[in-house]
């Protein structure tokens, strides 16, 4: 999907971009474990330069569009953000400046989608629950 985004026709681009947003939407705070969140996440650093690059104003504006929903999409409340944040902070060395205004951008909007435990305890892994202090391990 994301070589689709990345294509040279706007219309083949468009539809990668909109089919990765269709992706992230699935990831709702719902769905926390199921095999496409879990997915999305290992592959967050992925979809995150796909998706900030697709939002360069070098693309055409229906493209940045597309990536723009996408990337809203991403960083609504539920556990994508948690893996997605890291990911778009680490693109502020790419040399179009428009990739590191998005990326400190969607950033911080990930970081606000966050609830207080998503914060405080990110796990690192997906399969990992989130840190509880009030339950002992077994």
């Amino acid at each position: 999907m994301a070589e689709q985004c990345g294509a040279a026709r706007s219309s083949v681009a468009r539809n990668g971009l909109m089919a990765m947003d269709d992706l992230v939407a699935t990831c709702g705070s719902d769905r926390r474990y199921c095999g496409t969140v879990i997915a999305v996440i290992e592959q967050a650093p992925l979809v995150a330069a796909t998706l900030l690059e697709s939002c360069a104003s070098s693309q055409p504006k229906i493209i940045r569009s597309a990536a723009a929903t996408a990337l809203d999409t991403a960083s609504s409340p539920g556990p994508l953000p948690v893996a997605l944040a890291p990911a778009l902070a680490k693109c502020t060395d790419h040399n179009n400046k428009d990739v590191p205004l998005n990326a400190m951008a969607y950033t911080l909007k990930c970081i606000k989608s966050m609830d207080k435990e998503q914060v405080r305890y990110p796990y690192t892994t997906p399969i990992q629950p989130l840190y509880n202090p009030y339950i002992t391990p077994i």
